[in-house]
């Protein structure tokens, strides 16, 4: 699959946020999902828990199957650093998809 990770904090996520997905996945890009891949920590920013982000994230992408919520940083308490987000997802069991980062 061709896959569109959309990293961020989104604290909180805002309609611009899915209008952004919608607007790539409706492109010539052809993605076939878009994953939004809230950060674990952000040095530069006071964030609500992760917990609150995720559901907020699951609300505002519900009414869309081609877009989900990619919690991997979260769930592995990774620091925001998307460069090795991205190496471990190449070894990892979605190795078989293509990553395009949104940013």
């Amino acid at each position: 699959m061709r896959i569109g990770l959309f990293g961020g904090s989104f604290n909180p996520i805002t309609k611009g946020h899915i209008n952004v997905a919608n607007n790539i996945l409706n492109s010539n890009i052809n993605l076939n999902e878009i994953w939004f891949m809230p950060c674990n920590i952000n040095k530069n920013k006071k964030l609500v828990k992760p917990k609150h982000r995720i559901n907020m994230i699951n609300i505002a992408i519900k009414n869309n199957e081609k877009l989900k919520l990619f919690d991997y940083e979260i769930k592995n308490n990774l620091p925001n650093n998307t460069f090795n987000t991205i190496k471990l997802l190449n070894k990892s069991r979605y190795s078989n998809n293509k990553f395009f980062f949104i940013i």
